[in-house]
């Protein structure tokens, strides 16, 4: 496996967008986008949310949000193809792939 910053994976921002679009409609993801609170308690009220979180130790609460956030705009803004192609390239430029 090939990992970023301190040896990291970041595939498992795929597997949550992946979960965004399977779970959230359009309006709750903007809702989300909106209010952290909201955000927190989606994740740990959420199973799967809730274990992706769970299986990232390594990664803070802050950059945890921070790319929560980034997904969630993705999730509203384009459509999952689309999405998941730009989430695989910044997998790739945070990995050192690219």
């Amino acid at each position: 496996m090939v990992s970023g910053k301190h040896g990291r994976s970041y595939q498992w921002m795929s597997d949550l967008l992946g979960i965004l679009y399977e779970q959230l409609d359009h309006d709750t993801a903007i809702q989300l986008l909106r209010d952290r609170n909201l955000r927190e308690r989606s994740v740990a009220s959420a199973p799967e949310l809730g274990e992706v979180r769970r299986q990232q130790p390594d990664v803070d609460h802050e950059e945890f949000d921070n790319l929560f956030v980034a997904l969630l705009a993705l999730r509203v803004k384009f459509d999952r193809d689309e999405a998941a192609r730009k989430v695989e390239l910044n997998i790739a430029m945070r990995e050192g792939r690219r």
